[in-house]
């Protein structure tokens, strides 16, 4: 049986999952990217998420097991996050999250941009979801998804 899987606006509590999401998912590469971890900033930005009305919290048999992050900008919806906790990948978890994005970027006729840090495997995710690259340096994947 697939497992159940939603999204929920994220709350100030959601800070701490922001920060473990985080810590177990992105820290290897975030110091490929930076050259270090700024636990200061993690904080911050989990503290950030918690407050924001574009931020949803990804429950998967009704747990929260990862993160949802975007913002409209005048010219695309950008996907600051999407992350997952390590037992949770690989569920479809991500692609329920995704089509939420495609459904608000739909809305509003725009297309959806992403940065991706080249040292994380997750870029044949977006690949299949028909991303294309449109800027690459050493660090990152610039990658955009037609309106």
């Amino acid at each position: 049986m697939p497992p159940a899987i939603s999204l929920r606006p994220s709350m100030p509590a959601d800070a701490a999952l922001y920060y473990r999401v985080v810590d177990e998912t992105l820290r290897e590469h975030i110091v490929f990217a930076w050259g270090s971890f700024n636990e200061q900033r993690a904080h911050a930005e989990a503290f950030e998420f918690g407050m924001s009305p574009d931020a949803r919290v990804i429950e998967v048999d009704g747990a929260a097991a990862g993160i949802l992050s975007f913002q409209f900008e005048p010219d695309c919806l950008c996907l600051h996050l999407l992350a997952l906790l390590r037992h949770a990948q690989g569920r479809g978890a991500g692609t329920v999250a995704m089509r939420h994005v495609f459904a608000q970027a739909a809305a509003a006729a725009l297309p959806v941009r992403l940065r991706v840090i080249a040292s994380n495997p997750v870029r044949p995710f977006y690949d299949k979801l028909r991303f294309r690259v449109v800027e690459e340096t050493p660090q990152f994947w610039i990658m955009e998804h037609a309106a």
